[in-house]
């Protein structure tokens, strides 16, 4: 990257490139069947021996270049130029084990494929293997994002100051693959092609020398991942779930209107309240499938609005000054709190079944004394949010010491399907511990000292249905994470 100032045109240039790869190398499953003692591959009951190999290689590559000239103290205009690439390559390779005797067999998974156990094509007998190659769950896939802007920004009678700008986004996606069916085949075509052009309003209001209010409205999307937009069928080893892709998702747009009143109480002190109102045409869900609840797609839900409120207070609780009145240490206190209500109108939602909205679908499958409205939260929206941190720092010695705590209410994250109920998140108390010292004659080494989850919380799923209690869908215990590290500057 680089930054150039030619008198009063400043130009700034970026490029990142990276290349990663997700190898997951042989995951195993044996399953025997055992009835009355004895032991049997038998495929009927659900027995079987398989392996497979799973490898995801992607290119990413980001160039970026801004350039904004300044006519004078109340006038200045922006703009610049933006690509993105990205490509991935993801491969499956499953193989299964068998016999042509699978009733004498011994519930060991490695006797399976030792040298006396193996076919051979003198006896007929012993353990094969059979190579499983998924041509669905292999796909290459690329993104081309082309973007180029333009911003104004204005100070008008000394105490408004006005940004505007305009944003134009060319998106396209790529995919080779075959589909549903085994025998038809997309070689490098085409799945998104979008021109987009984004506005955005921003409006300042300077009411005292400490004190703004701010009005602004903008217009965003978001576009499918390569995961999401595909005809893959990603198993799960540890879960036995599979994400089934949907080649199909559209984009999401959004239009963003926010009105926000900021008090400056001093060097990164602040008081602020803030509303803001959301509309999502098309917001991407994760639905589970009616007769392989196991199975999970995503899908476009229509319409959705989100309406919420934030306040935030950043405050110091004081300092300490030497003789010289040189700070040498201060504590800060924050935290901010969002409070937020969406709705998705579920007449909207089509399921996909001849036609058939969310809402025909679950008013099908009512319990009794059940009634439903024709709205629901909006799935990955909690309706809270609550972040609090606690600092100390030595300003001299470059000490810091801070406590950060975060909260997020429940939320719907799976949506139901005919009788299966929706999955929720229960909310994961989040505390976490970092610290760090620099030292030596240039202070360029540090020690960090870090500790995350110190509540030791887990991450559950449940399954919420009416009348009935909760029942785990999914739990992961993280454990609490410690780390100390050193980092030496030269």
């Amino acid at each position: 990257g680089g930054r150039h100032r030619f008198d009063k045109l400043n130009i700034e240039w970026r490029n990142a490139f990276t290349r990663s790869r997700v190898y997951d190398p042989d995951f195993r499953s044996t399953a025997f069947s055992v009835t009355t003692g004895d032991t049997t591959l038998n495929t009927g009951d659900g027995a079987g021996i398989d392996r497979f190999w799973r490898d995801l290689n992607e290119i990413n590559e980001n160039v970026r270049v801004d350039a904004t000239y300044e006519f004078n103290n109340t006038f200045k205009v922006s703009a610049g130029a933006n690509a993105l690439l990205k490509w991935r390559d993801f491969e499956t390779l499953a193989y299964g084990h068998d016999r042509v005797n699978k009733t004498d067999v011994v519930g060991d998974p490695d006797w399976f494929l030792r040298e006396e156990n193996v076919w051979t094509p003198s006896d007929n007998t012993g353990t094969f293997t059979i190579g499983n190659f998924e041509p669905i769950n292999t796909f290459e896939a690329r993104q081309n994002v082309f973007a180029g802007y333009v911003m104004g920004e204005n100070s008008l009678l000394e105490k408004i100051r006005v940004i505007y700008g305009l944003r134009v986004e060319q998106g396209s996606m790529f995919y080779t693959g075959v589909t549903g069916e085994a025998s038809e085949a997309l070689n490098d075509a085409k799945t998104l092609d979008e021109l987009n052009f984004l506005p955005s309003l921003n409006l300042v209001y300077k009411a005292t020398n400490d004190m703004n209010i701010r009005g602004s409205y903008t217009q965003t999307l978001a576009r499918p991942s390569f995961k999401e937009k595909s005809n893959a069928q990603i198993f799960d080893p540890i879960t036995k779930r599979t994400f089934v892709g949907n080649i199909d998702l559209d984009q999401t747009e959004i239009q963003n209107y926010d009105l926000r009143w900021e008090w400056f109480l001093g060097p990164r002190e602040l008081i602020s309240i803030a509303g803001f109102y959301k509309q999502f045409d098309g917001h991407i869900e994760l639905v589970a499938f009616e007769t392989a609840p196991d199975n999970l797609k995503p899908r476009n839900s229509g319409s959705a609005e989100v309406l919420g409120v934030e306040m935030e207070v950043k405050k110091s609780l004081g300092f300490f000054a030497n003789e010289t009145s040189k700070i040498l240490n201060r504590f800060f206190i924050g935290g901010n709190l969002t409070l937020v209500q969406s709705a998705v109108d579920m007449r909207e939602v089509n399921t996909g079944n001849e036609g058939q909205t969310e809402y025909e679908l679950r008013l099908e499958n009512l319990r009794p004394g059940e009634a439903i409205d024709f709205e629901r939260d909006m799935a990955g929206q909690s309706p809270y949010s609550i972040n609090a941190n606690l600092s100390y720092e030595i300003i001299e010695k470059q000490m810091n010491f801070s406590l950060a705590y975060n909260v997020q209410g429940e939320q719907l994250t799976i949506i139901a399907s005919g009788r299966r109920p929706d999955v929720y998140t229960i909310p994961f108390q989040s505390l976490d511990f970092n610290a760090y010292y620099s030292f030596g004659e240039k202070l360029n080494s540090r020690i960090t000292l870090g500790a995350n989850n110190i509540l030791d919380d887990d991450r559950t799923l449940v399954y919420r249905s009416f009348g009935s209690t909760d029942q785990v869908f999914q739990s992961f215990k993280p454990g609490t994470t410690i780390r100390l590290s050193y980092r030496y500057t030269f």
